[in-house]
């Protein structure tokens, strides 16, 4: 699931993500956020 996401995210096009507007970018830059924060939070939490 994780390298199906990735791929996915590989051949996102930025600037049709840009087009959509404010909100869909909101969106794409909230997740990235939301994961980020999750993966440093697991990390911390299992001493890696």
């Amino acid at each position: 699931t994780v390298v199906a996401m990735a791929a996915l995210g590989l051949q996102t096009d930025i600037r049709a993500v840009a087009r959509a507007g404010g909100r869909v970018v909101a969106a794409v830059v909230l997740s990235l956020g939301a994961l980020v924060l999750l993966a440093l939070v697991l990390i911390r939490l299992l001493g890696l």
